[in-house]
């Protein structure tokens, strides 16, 4: 006749350790997905079109022949809509070489592009580059190290002002 209550007994531990605490975190099970609500993720909308910014970009005197914009299948990175990475990407010549904006669904993901970006350029100097950081609206500016810092701050200007 114990049998009934130890089942009863396992029951209630096995329940009892899959509540959800009030922080949002499954906890019990080796099997349970951990969902942290701590942490702000705030997706949102892309702040900035493509087609702004060449628009924006044709605006500082770039020629349009020069500026590209990438979709999901010309983007040379294949990052361009995955989980975590940019929703637009354009790129422009500049300086003999490319400059890039890439605008992210969450500040987290363009804050790790931006350091990425920052670090790859530390390691390899050949790769190194302005990085800007626009965390209200998610937007991660790259332009070339090869022109004057003036000119680099006027960009930062203009990433500002889009």
């Amino acid at each position: 006749m114990k049998t009934p209550a130890l089942y009863a007994l396992v029951c209630l531990t096995a329940v009892g350790a899959c509540q959800r605490k009030p922080t949002g975190e499954v906890v019990g099970t080796s099997e349970a997905k951990v969902q942290s609500t701590n942490e702000s993720h705030a997706v949102t909308r892309s702040t900035v079109s493509s087609e702004q910014v060449k628009r924006a970009i044709e605006g500082k005197g770039v020629a349009a022949a020069d500026i590209q914009i990438f979709d999901e299948g010309s983007d040379p990175n294949k990052l361009l809509g995955r989980p975590g990475q940019y929703t637009v990407k354009v790129n422009w010549k500049l300086a003999g070489s490319e400059a890039t904006l890439e605008v992210f669904p969450d500040i987290k993901g363009a804050k790790a592009r931006a350091e990425y970006v920052k670090k790859l350029g530390e390691s390899m100097p050949l790769a190194l580059q302005y990085v800007y950081l626009d965390e209200t609206r998610n937007i991660v500016l790259r332009v070339p190290h090869e022109i004057l810092p003036s000119d680099a701050k006027s960009w930062e200007t203009w990433l500002q002002r889009l």
